[in-house]
């Protein structure tokens, strides 16, 4: 077993490989370039570490709160799942506000149903 990306502390930040930082990481899917996403549900985002070991933020701010929007002007609570769908898009379980949410491959967070 090794360690693809993370710390072991729960905090957050973006990097390379043990320099990045998750909280309560959830569920995680791959996608077809082969970049790991992945749900972090402590930090209310949702990450991607691509195949060389970098952590960048596709969406949310942060704040355990709804809202859709570009990247980081989105908001998330509690994300706990994602899948990839054939066009790229990311599904998210979006379970403290009780909706599933998708991100587009440009970023673009909307939500599918719930409410």
């Amino acid at each position: 077993v090794t360690t693809l990306a993370g710390s072991g502390s729960p905090s957050f930040a973006d990097g390379q490989g043990s320099s990045a930082h998750f909280n309560c990481p959830r569920g995680v899917a791959v996608d077809g370039d082969g970049n790991v996403i992945v749900a972090d549900m402590g930090n209310h985002r949702i990450r991607k570490i691509t195949p060389n070991g970098t952590v960048t933020t596709l969406a949310g701010s942060g704040s355990p709160s709804f809202a859709d929007g570009q990247g980081s002007s989105a908001h998330f609570n509690c994300p706990r799942g994602v899948a990839v769908d054939g066009d790229g898009n990311v599904i998210v379980a979006d379970m403290g506000n009780h909706r599933i949410r998708k991100i587009t491959p440009n970023g673009t967070v909307t939500t599918l149903a719930g409410s």
